[in-house]
């Protein structure tokens, strides 16, 4: 009797460990709404999608991570899953609706023209978890954005290189509304055609810190009125614009929202000197790029002397005869990077004010670089 009771716990502590084994693994449902994903996708595939197959842990797979106590999968990483495209393709982003916990998902260069009708973005509502989309490098344009307003727990958006254009507003029940994304943080719409009327959507979005709308059409006089709100925007990228001046309705400027600014990026516009006027309402700013504009003659930059925590400067590839600074710069004691390379000035002088003080001579000499190969394009 005792040995039939041995073999029994046995065979129960055997068959236990087995089962253990396999449910230690992701979830089943989970497991087969990857090989649905997968087998969605066009061919060919790459190398991210070879490793996805058979009855295998999916947390192991290329591309996945899933909670270590839940099993379930928080991070799926598609980029570039599609080895080449040939033509672009509709996502039908219900297959993602499994995916409860899931935290990000990273869909960048997969040739997406959009999502299939009916099963668009907002199958993916149901994911309460999703902090961070990034769809950059596709063939998406403005339908993409039609009910990116279900994702109210989004905090990373990444649009980057696809075929948007106009503003960001959404239409709900047949009325166009501005976009409302009042969690997210980070928004990169670098390289799409976004105008000037794109800020319009920029109230909306109260808790955003970094904004990236290089490489779009905005151009001529930028009205910074809906830039107020943003009273939390750390970096803001207008590079690769048309952009020549800003300007703001009376009684603004001084309540301007980006007191916090601490990285600006102007590079390859049309600013002129009188742009320096403007900076001077910004005085948490730590970067400046003016870099390729068109600053010319003789350039005064005593606006600059508000900008105290200055760490950077780089007026670069612009046409500047000679620089005029006020004493009170040596303010700038903070200042560790001065790039005035590839102006117009024939022999270097440090302006009045940075002369005098000792320890940003010493730094110039040491850190700063006069002369550079010409500025490649970002990419």
């Amino acid at each position: 009797m005792e040995e039939k009771w041995v073999g029994a716990i046995v065979l129960l502590v055997l068959v236990s460990g087995w089962y253990c084994s396999y449910c230690s693994g992701c979830l089943e449902e989970e497991r087969i709404a990857l090989l649905n994903l997968k087998h969605s996708i066009p061919p060919p595939t790459g190398n991210v999608l070879a490793s996805w197959g058979g009855h295998g842990d999916c947390c192991k797979w290329v591309g996945i991570e899933c909670n270590i106590t839940t099993k379930r999968v928080i991070q799926l990483s598609l980029n570039n899953s599609r080895s080449w495209c040939s033509k672009g393709w509709y996502l039908n982003s219900s297959l993602f609706s499994p995916f409860e916990e899931l935290k990000s998902l990273f869909l960048q260069g997969n040739c997406i023209l959009g999502f299939m009708k009916n099963k668009g973005l907002e199958k993916l509502s149901g994911l309460s978890n999703l902090e961070v989309l990034d769809l950059s490098d596709n063939q998406s344009n403005s339908s993409i954005l039609s009910t990116l307003a279900s994702l109210s727990s989004l905090k990373v958006l990444n649009l980057a290189g696809n075929q948007v254009e106009g503003s960001l507003h959404i239409h709900v029940l047949g009325v166009k509304r501005p976009l409302e994304l009042s969690n997210l943080a980070v928004l990169n719409l670098w390289c799409n055609s976004f105008n000037h009327t794109t800020l319009s959507f920029l109230r909306m979005l109260p808790s955003l810190k970094i904004l990236d709308l290089g490489d779009n059409k905005l151009k001529g006089i930028l009205n910074i009125k809906e830039l107020v709100a943003l009273n939390k925007l750390k970096e803001l990228d207008l590079s690769y614009n048309h952009v020549e001046s800003f300007v703001a309705p009376k009684g603004v400027k001084r309540a301007l929202g980006l007191s916090n600014l601490k990285v600006l990026n102007l590079y390859g516009n049309s600013f002129k000197n009188s742009t320096l006027s403007f900076l001077r309402w910004l005085p948490s700013l730590k970067i400046l790029d003016l870099s390729d504009n068109k600053l010319k003659g003789i350039l005064n930059i005593k606006e600059l002397v508000a900008l105290n925590k200055l760490k950077k400067l780089d007026l670069s590839y612009n046409h500047v005869e000679s620089f005029v600074a006020p004493k009170e710069l040596a303010a700038l004691n903070e200042l560790k990077v001065l790039d005035l390379s590839y102006n117009h000035v024939e022999s270097f002088v440090a302006p009045k004010g940075i002369d005098e003080s000792k320890s940003l001579v010493m730094m110039r000499y040491e850190m700063f670089k006069y002369a550079r190969s010409p500025k490649p394009k970002r990419e």
